[in-house]
C-alpha cells in the first residue's frame, strides 16, 4: 500500500491505477482485518480528492461505498459509514451526486439498526 501511495502523490496517470483503487474500495469493505480495512480508505481517500478523477467515475465510487452501506457483515458496513463520516468525502458527495443520490444514501444510513454503525 504504501508504493500504492507514492505512486498516487505522483499522480501517475494510468488505466492500472485506476484498476486498483476498485480493488482497494473492494478490500476496504470486503477484510476482516481494521488495519487493512483503515489503510484502504486513506488511500481511496487520497485518490478520491487529489487524483484526476471524473465525474462518472467519482460516481461509480461513491455508488460503491452507498451500496455497501448495507453490506452482509457489520465491519464492511461500518468501512462505509465511516467512509461517508469523513467531511472531505461529504463534500465531495454533494457536489457530485444528483440530490435523489444523496437523499437515498442519507435514508439508508439512518434505517440501519446497528448501534455501532450509527
Amino acid at each position: 500500500m504504501l508504493k500504492l501511495q507514492a505512486v498516487l502523490q505522483r499522480k501517475l496517470v494510468v488505466p492500472e491505477v485506476y484498476d486498483i483503487m476498485t480493488r482497494v474500495q473492494e478490500m476496504m469493505v470486503r477484510s476482516q482485518s481494521a488495519p487493512i480495512r483503515q489503510l484502504c480508505a486513506s488511500v481511496l481517500l487520497q485518490f478520491l480528492l487529489d487524483y484526476p478523477v471524473g465525474d462518472r467515475r467519482l460516481q461509480q465510487h461513491l455508488h460503491f461505498i452507498i451500496t455497501n452501506l448495507s453490506y452482509e457483515h457489520e465491519t464492511g458496513r461500518e468501512a462505509a459509514i465511516e467512509m461517508l463520516k469523513v467531511s472531505h468525502c461529504k463534500r465531495l458527495i454533494t457536489a457530485t451526486m444528483p440530490d435523489h443520490m444523496f437523499f437515498c444514501c442519507m435514508l439508508k444510513n439512518t434505517t440501519l439498526h446497528y448501534n455501532k454503525c450509527l
